[in-house]
């Protein structure tokens, strides 16, 4: 009976102990939220959001609204084929080969090649 006893409090100063640790391991927040809070996920809001690297999607990206193309200059090459920027010079839509950028509205654009959504498409 003493033997019962003496692992039945063990059991229980154990588990205390572990809550104890793991509840002295939780920070309280700063402030009270919104402030200081995480940065807020791309798939809520309705506000703009910025996210400053790439986005990688696995399915369709279905746009609601108008897509803006951005203006970086970079070399067009084979790890860079079928990316669109904008030409800020010749205001239109560029078109990486994979050898140079062409604008989509120059003839050196296959006929057959469309751009692969409906909507606009915002300079900037």
């Amino acid at each position: 009976m003493l033997k019962g006893l003496f692992r039945y409090t063990l059991t229980i100063v154990g588990s205390l102990a572990i809550v104890i640790t793991v509840v002295s391991a939780w920070t309280a927040p700063a402030q009270t939220p919104p402030n200081d809070n995480v940065a807020a996920p791309l798939n809520i809001g309705i506000v703009d959001q910025v996210k400053n690297a790439g986005l990688g999607l696995a399915g369709n990206l279905i746009v609601g609204g108008v897509v803006k193309v951005g203006t970086q200059n970079i070399t067009c090459n084979v790890t860079r084929g079928g990316m669109l920027r904008w030409n800020t010079v010749l205001k239109c839509v560029e078109f990486c080969d994979e050898t140079s950028w062409k604008c989509t509205n120059q003839a050196a654009v296959q006929p057959s090649c469309s751009l692969p959504w409906s909507g606009s498409v915002v300079s900037g």
